[in-house]
């Protein structure tokens, strides 16, 4: 079977033109400068090549022309790495790919390391040599060829003592290549689910040793269900060879091994049990498996019809919240608005209370032979770029949607290796991933028509002295003249407001405070919406009120190492003072989109100013984490109280003088942390 997939031959003559096939040619390159680096890549043969050569013709490798490969330079405890710039043709063992590499250091000795394809690479991790390679748990397939984004090979390092132009590199196979033949089968498949038992990972992330080229522990998105996919055609039930990669798996005796497969009527589920020499799924081998459906439980479900055309929120379950995919498009991405929903099963009316729902509408509709999606806001269609790249168009454009069963669709465009539509909830974007990440989902859009009201603060701390202030409100399906102002407790006659709807704002008036400290709440009405409560809060006379807002600004990109210090930074008094506060972070950095970033399970950050009261905390577009916060009277409490978290703020329920805030499991991110204190 030598055509598991369409690939770019050249001659074995014509590749050997292109670059030495002789190390004793390497080229030397002067350090301390940039240049050209030409890789001829080959794969090692499989461990059974002998006895599956009629399958896969003994080492062809699917070489894709719109695939890359990434190489690494390590120089002492620097690790860089390039992407290749060009593909310069394959025959059937070998390929050749060039490289810009940039500020080679002065002085070796270098070693080359590599992985292909370089879309399986999620970076290095800080001041080691181990590099996050994911395999994804949804691979892409044909009748006659596995997902190429799936089959990933990793460079055996090699060490020079001068700079290399060119390198003949080896490559082994890192993963399983998995032929699993399914009999009896009455319908064309459109995907097969394949379990193993828990603990056992088919897919996921796990780290590879540039420097020895070594696997290592999988670690993150690890998976025992993989699901392959046929997307543009179906894979015929009279030929159902299915064809995939995972990592090495090894199921004993009398464990089980689950098989599900989906049609357009039918679900087929057998589950078969391991018999004495196991079922093994074994790195560098070809693994074959032939499964009788005949006897599998089949569940009717009827033909398939395919997503309905109309008006839809595209969003995101990351276990604990929902994010909505808007309409603006940053770069290569699409921004996500943050909810507090927090249920599994929704409907649109869960986020009506969002005040910008409406303009994170998308169209779908039926196109060509697929589907289109466009912004209700911009007008625009929604558009597949690349990897990790979507974008707008002028025009419709064919995707695919496809129906995952679990309440999530997989979105893709007419190249397959691009990858599907997923959120990011580590570093919060919409955009392509071939692998990991969090599915979308698409919740059926009707327009709301109950009157609202919104406003962007639902508390206001003010100084003890006579002041005059301002909220701003806007309002929907209602006019704002209908919206009638009060307050609440009767005998604070220190306040008073009122509606000033040429302006969509309630002024508000407040006369010198010569006592305590007092409250009292602003109420706005409207017929049919629920009531919006403002509570003002005025110190007593004398008292100040400092806020510390931290931003991304207030750190570097460069890396965490950079941040782990005493960050002076200035807060504002309610009496238009200031004053310098010390706050000491670790694993705290500014991300690549400019968020406040705080690495998982290790990030934290303390005040080292003594503050007379800690009033309250609060962290603004919180993803990731989950973050909690201790206090007590000492620095850095670790060990004090812990304080509730609503809403991301976190309010001490007693006087205290210091906090810590810690970042949980998850890598977090915000826009801003905003503390409030007296001194």
């Amino acid at each position: 079977m030598k055509n598991i997939i369409n690939r770019i031959f050249l001659s074995f003559a014509t590749l050997a033109a292109l670059i030495s096939c002789n190390k004793e040619n390497m080229t030397e390159q002067t350090s301390g400068s940039s240049y050209e680096l030409s890789v001829k890549a080959s794969v090692e043969n499989l461990a059974n090549e002998t006895d599956t050569r009629t399958y896969i013709d003994g080492t062809q490798i699917l070489w894709s022309e719109s695939e890359k490969m990434t190489v690494f330079l390590i120089n002492g405890t620097d690790v860089s790495s390039a992407t290749s710039s060009n593909f310069l043709g394959a025959n059937e063992s070998q390929a050749m790919f060039s490289f810009s590499i940039r500020n080679v250091p002065e002085s070796g000795p270098y070693t080359y390391g590599g992985i292909y394809p370089s879309s399986a690479d999620n970076g290095i991790t800080s001041k080691t040599t181990n590099d996050k390679v994911e395999l994804p748990a949804i691979q892409s397939a044909t009748a006659t060829s596995y997902d190429p984004a799936a089959y990933i090979m990793v460079a055996k390092p090699e060490t020079f003592e001068t700079a290399q132009t060119e390198w003949i590199a080896s490559y082994r196979r890192a993963t399983a290549l998995n032929k699993m033949t399914l009999t009896n089968v009455g319908e064309d498949i459109k995907s097969v689910e394949i379990t193993v038992p828990e603990g056992k990972y088919l897919a996921g992330r796990r780290y590879i040793d540039i420097a020895t080229g070594e696997s290592g522990e999988i670690y993150y998105g690890e998976t025992n269900k993989l699901t392959v996919n046929y997307v543009s055609t179906a894979l015929p039930h009279t030929a159902a060879d299915v064809w995939f990669t995972s990592w090495e798996v090894l199921v004993a005796e009398g464990e089980n091994v689950t098989v599900k497969v989906s049609t357009d009527s039918k679900i087929y589920t057998k589950t078969i049990s391991a018999r004495s020499e196991g079922i093994k799924f074994l790195e560098n081998y070809l693994n074959t498996i032939t499964i009788d459906m005949s006897d599998a439980e089949i569940e009717e479900v009827g033909e398939t019809p395919g997503i309905q055309e109309g008006e839809y929120l595209i969003a995101a379950f990351n276990g604990s919240n929902w994010a909505i995919m808007t309409s603006t498009l940053n770069g290569k991405y699409f921004d996500p608005e943050q909810t507090s929903v927090t249920k599994s099963d929704v409907t649109c009316a869960d986020f009506y209370g969002i005040q910008d729902i409406d303009s994170h509408v998308w169209n779908i509709s039926t196109f060509e032979n697929g589907y289109s999606i466009r912004s209700a806001a911009t007008s625009k269609y929604f558009d597949i770029a690349g990897e990790k790249a979507v974008a707008y168009s002028d025009t419709p454009v064919t995707l695919n949607i496809l129906d995952n069963g679990d309440g999530t669709v997989s979105i893709s465009g007419s190249n397959s290796s691009f990858g599907y539509l997923r959120y990011n909830s580590q570093s919060p974007r919409f955009t392509t991933y071939k692998s990991g990440q969090t599915p979308v989902a698409l919740i059926p859009w009707v327009a709301d028509l109950t009157p609202r009201i919104f406003v962007e603060e639902s508390a206001l701390s003010v100084s003890g002295e006579a002041s005059n202030g301002a909220i701003n409100y806007s309002v929907k399906n209602a006019d704002a003249s209908d919206i009638q102002v009060s307050i609440k407790e009767s005998d604070a006659s220190w306040i008073t407001a009122e509606n000033v709807p040429a302006e969509n704002k309630v002024s508000y008036s407040i006369q010198a405070n010569d006592g305590e400290e007092r409250s009292a709440t602003i109420v706005l009405s409207l017929s049919g919406a629920d009531d919006i409560a403002i509570t003002i809060s005025q110190l007593a006379a004398g008292d100040v009120i400092y806020t510390l807002t931290i931003t991304p600004d207030d750190f570097v990109k460069s890396g965490y190492a950079d941040n782990n210090k005493v960050h002076t930074l200035i807060a504002a008094g309610s009496d238009g003072s200031s004053y310098d506060i010390n706050i000491t972070t670790n694993q705290v950095m500014q991300s690549s989109d400019s968020k406040i970033q705080c690495q998982r399970s290790s990030a934290y950050f303390y005040n080292t100013t003594k503050f007379a009261e800690l009033i309250d905390v609060t962290m603004n577009d919180v993803t990731g984490g989950p973050f909690t916060m201790f206090v007590g009277n000492t620095e850095n409490p670790t060990s004090g109280v812990s304080v509730e978290n609503i809403d991301n703020t976190f309010t001490p329920g007693e006087t205290v003088n210091y906090f810590v805030l810690k970042c949980g499991s998850k890598t977090g991110y915000c826009s801003e942390i905003v503390i409030r204190f007296k001194l």
